[in-house]
């Protein structure tokens, strides 16, 4: 017999019951549902079964065995895929992944990707900070500048100048290095 997935109103029509009952049903954990929200049918006949309900006065009949639908029910849309020696498996490999990453961290190998972020928003805070340092700099000088393009000249000598301070190759990056515990390669 093919698996039946139905929406609760589907489920209220199969068992000739109003939607209310179904959701009644569906609040005391009566009904077996699918990852998607679909009714499985045939568990959920078979859990209702086994707490008494009848429709149109019939017994709900059930044609597998207790372990059949437990083992279904707990299958349901890959919920439990893999064996217990292959999940045992696959834990025991997760968990030598994360040793590795705890000893890679502890080697200075690895690091946590808040301390990444942090460095990286105190750099972008330098380079805002000298940025916005330029126009403090530049307006004294511009004032006394007769023509735009000798502000623009003096504009983008500051410009340069703040960016090749900020470059790595005029900028210690000793400091965030340092901050990962990374040094330098000597020559």
């Amino acid at each position: 017999m093919a698996k039946v997935f139905t929406n609760q109103r589907g489920y209220a029509v199969h068992r000739g019951v109003s939607a209310k009952e179904v959701t009644l049903w569906k609040q005391k954990g009566l009904l077996v549902f699918t990852k998607d929200g679909k009714v499985d049918q045939e568990a959920s006949d078979f859990r209702m079964a086994q707490h008494g309900k009848k429709f149109r006065g019939q017994e709900v009949p059930i044609n597998k065995s207790a372990e059949d639908i437990a083992h279904q029910i707990v299958n349901i849309e890959g919920d439990a895929p893999h064996s217990k020696a292959e999940a045992e498996r696959i834990k025991e490999n997760y968990l030598a992944l994360l040793r590795q990453i705890e000893y890679d961290r502890e080697k200075q190998k690895v690091v946590p990707i808040s301390e990444v972020v942090q460095a990286i928003a105190d750099e972008y805070a330098k380079v805002r900070g000298r940025l916005l340092n330029i126009s403090s700099r530049v307006s004294p000088r511009a004032a006394v500048l007769r023509t735009p393009e000798q502000v623009k000249a003096l504009i983008d000598e500051e410009v340069t100048l703040a960016l090749d301070e900020l470059t790595l190759d005029g900028y210690d990056s000793g400091a965030v290095r340092k901050r990962f515990g990374d040094t330098p390669k000597s020559a």
